[in-house]
């Protein structure tokens, strides 16, 4: 890749061109493990809770409040389970998953998810 501004050129460092590599093989695998790990809680899901949405790499999952702490516990464990399969446990998995009464409690949501839901 070469750049040019103002008449000079500009090729991107060695470690540009690691970090280049090692996210062109990343986010494709990420972007599989979010759909794999999607049709797993999708089959797991209590009957009353719903898969409303995902937003980015996260999965947002309706639930009555008596099964929100289930639901929680499941979702960890099914992203955990899917992503150590897929990155055959050679990337730390950490998953974070949170019980909000709506989605504009959740601090993850980004910039423009939040203003729609906030209005």
């Amino acid at each position: 890749m070469i750049t040019e501004a103002e008449g000079q050129r500009a090729f991107p460092s060695l470690t540009a061109q690691k970090t280049a590599s090692f996210s062109l093989g990343f986010r494709p695998k990420s972007q599989d493990g979010l759909k794999l790990a999607l049709c797993e809680v999708h089959k797991a899901l209590p009957k009353d809770a719903k898969l409303i949405a995902t937003v980015h790499d996260e999965i947002i999952v309706e639930a009555p409040e008596a099964q929100a702490e289930q639901v929680r516990k499941l979702l960890e464990k099914i992203m955990v389970s899917v992503f150590d399969k897929l990155f055959k446990k050679q990337v730390l998995i950490e998953v974070d998953p949170k019980i909000c009464e709506n989605l504009g409690e959740n601090e993850g949501v980004c910039d423009v998810c939040a203003a729609q839901i906030r209005g």
